[in-house]
């Protein structure tokens, strides 16, 4: 099977999705990896792009990545921290004060 690039694979996800990261200079495969949720929210915002959100996530994030034997602490803390809302943070914070 030949390699295709994930800019290229993104493009037949969504041609405007593969436009928005390279006009934000993600290019790469590399720096198309570093996303994380948040950083596809920021890049394509809307209902509209939801589903396009959710399969180029898929894509970066469980396509096996070239020698690399799994995934960086980095990586994963990115990822956790687009999961949690600055609010929701601010409030465990917040509620850690008062004990």
């Amino acid at each position: 099977m030949a390699h295709h690039s994930l800019l290229k694979q993104i493009k037949d996800i969504s041609e405007e999705a593969a436009s928005e990261l390279k006009s934000a200079d993600f290019k790469t495969d590399e720096d198309i990896r570093s996303l994380n949720r948040q950083d596809l929210l920021e890049l394509l915002p809307g209902k509209k792009n939801l589903k396009c959100r959710k399969q180029i996530y898929e894509l970066i994030h469980t396509l096996p990545r070239p020698n690399n034997k799994g995934h960086s602490i980095d990586n994963i803390l990115k990822d956790i921290r687009g999961l949690i809302s600055p609010d929701s943070i601010a409030n465990a914070l917040l509620k850690m004060d008062h004990f």
